[in-house]
């Protein structure tokens, strides 16, 4: 009886190159492991249409920035990342307009934004950092990590977010412009716990003092004509109409900027209301009604959105401004 040897085939890989084999083909079958780092280098195409003195969502690559931030590393962020002077990004925005910028502070307010329309980006938050010289920026960011929470504030914390648009506010009658950061997410430096009233011992800049914090009012300007007619109804610098949709706007524009309902930073933003002279006492009621919230169809409550509303002193009557006649 002849036996007969069997060989093994010299096709065959050995058991190392076989698990490594295996593991390639099951990784490949699932989405996104394996694929190779998002690069940080952002599509300049996003940025074409940003225009500085909008608010960040009105722009058109905001949600394509947003969402390119959430697939690259924060570690590849960070390390890209740049600490830029502050003035330089007020003075020069499009000089650095899509670059990723680095910036430590104190975390003065963290809180969930409402759902977005388009739900490949899961949950978007918005946190407000003040740096040690009071200077605030305001970075939006879809990943929450461990160690903060809505509603978490004066934390040390670090950002490296792309730089997308100047938004421009008010604060004590003067213009003021607010740098947006779109990032992964934002880092908590430090164990973060303090006791009641003591100093944050991690903090690398010193708590600032609220008075000292500029915190963006919200600047709604009510243009009439001589007769009182509301001739334009603007928030911010986004011109909403003159209709009952005008005043609808206004209402949802105010809901974007304060995230939510009560919300803890309503507390430190006011409306700051330019009315000119002549307009009818009707459009400002309205307008005051819109920014402070919306009355429930069913239940008539309201929904508080803004507290405070200030207004500017009002200019002189049209009839005074014009020249006379020859």
């Amino acid at each position: 009886m002849t036996s007969i040897g069997i060989q093994r085939s010299t096709y065959l890989p050995d058991r190392p190159t076989a698990w490594l084999l295996i593991l390639a083909i099951l990784t490949s079958a699932v989405p996104g492991c394996g694929d190779p780092p998002t690069k940080v280098v952002l599509n300049k195409k996003d940025l074409n249409d940003v225009r500085d003195g909008t608010l960040a969502i009105e722009n058109s690559g905001y949600a394509n920035v947003l969402k390119h931030a959430a697939l690259v590393r924060n570690a590849d962020l960070e390390k890209a990342g740049r600490k830029v002077a502050y003035d330089d990004l007020i003075d020069k925005p499009a000089q650095f307009r899509g670059e990723p910028i680095l910036v430590e502070g104190l975390l003065w307010r963290l809180f969930k934004l409402p759902a977005a329309a388009d739900d490949s980006i899961r949950v978007d938050y918005e946190a407000w950092i003040v740096t040690d010289d009071s200077r605030p920026y305001r970075v939006v960011f879809s990943e929450l990590p461990d160690g903060l929470k809505p509603g978490d504030q004066l934390r040390s914390v670090r950002a490296a977010g792309y730089f997308f648009v100047l938004e421009g506010h008010s604060k004590d009658d003067q213009g003021i412009s607010v740098p947006v950061l779109l990032a992964r997410n934002v880092v908590p430096l430090g164990n973060g716990k303090t006791k009641p009233g003591s100093p944050i011992r991690y903090a690398k800049c010193p708590l600032p003092k609220q008075e000292n914090v500029l915190l963006p009012d919200i600047p709604v300007r009510l243009q009439s004509d001589d007769d009182g007619n509301l001739i334009q109804l603007t928030i911010v610098n986004r011109e909403l109409g003159n209709d009952d949709a005008a005043f609808e706007q206004l209402n949802n524009q105010i809901l974007k900027i304060i995230g939510r309902p009560g919300n803890p930073i309503t507390e430190d933003i006011r409306v700051k209301m330019d009315v000119d002279f002549e307009c009818h006492y009707s459009f400002v009621q309205k307008a005051v009604s819109n920014c402070m919230g919306r009355v429930d169809d069913k239940s008539g409550r309201m929904t508080r959105y803004i507290e405070h509303i200030d207004f500017t002193p009002p200019g002189n009557p049209k009839v005074f401004d014009r020249q006379p006649s020859r």
